[in-house]
């Protein structure tokens, strides 16, 4: 929810084209970029607040702020989501024809906005950046997990095109290993 993620559909770095999904700071923002423009902003919106707790706000400052800045209670914004938060969206980026459409955590949130008919064909990126918020670490780690990419026939027929979905014995272990780490945090947490 803190930090910048992005995914890029129909990216052509030759011509400087892209349609643009920004999770940033909890808002979902959609652009496209025609070559030689700058990107234009189709859509915002503000996602549901965060639940955080005490623990996170602790954690927080432990790990960003000077304990000096701790003490004297300075945190820039009250508001603001410890840098420190953890947290996952499910986002979905469709693209058909000259509109696309967007649905995070199951909910359509944007339907057939029209999109440029210069931005063709491209393919997929994805980035992350860090938050200005957090002075220490100026490196951000997104993670992109169970990412589907398929293409879609006029005739309505899917062809998967890539997947980073573990499957086979390799889905088994990595699920296995899922519930065990998820194990172990409970335990570290509990007791």
């Amino acid at each position: 929810m803190v930090g910048r993620q992005s995914i890029y559909v129909r990216y052509d770095r030759t011509k400087g084209t892209y349609v643009r999904l920004l999770l940033e700071n909890n808002s979902v923002v959609v652009e496209q970029k025609r070559a030689g423009q700058a990107p234009e902003e189709l859509f915002t919106y503000s996602l549901p607040k965060v639940e955080w707790g005490e623990e996170d706000l602790q954690f927080d400052k432990a790990s960003v702020y000077t304990k000096e800045q701790t003490q004297a209670g300075d945190r820039d914004d009250e508001n603001e989501y410890p840098v420190n938060i953890l947290g996952n969206r499910s986002l979905e980026i469709s693209v058909k024809g000259h509109s696309v459409s967007v649905s995070v955590d199951q909910q359509l949130i944007l339907d057939q906005q029209p999109v440029d008919v210069s931005i063709g064909a491209g393919g997929v990126a994805f980035e992350s950046q860090y938050h200005e918020q957090n002075e220490k670490d100026d490196i951000y780690d997104a993670i992109f997990e169970d990412v589907t990419i398929t293409s879609e026939s006029a005739g309505g027929d899917r062809k998967l095109l890539f997947t980073n979905k573990p499957s086979g014995l390799t889905g088994v272990l990595t699920g296995v290993q899922r519930s065990l780490n998820r194990a172990v945090d409970w335990a570290v947490e509990t007791f």
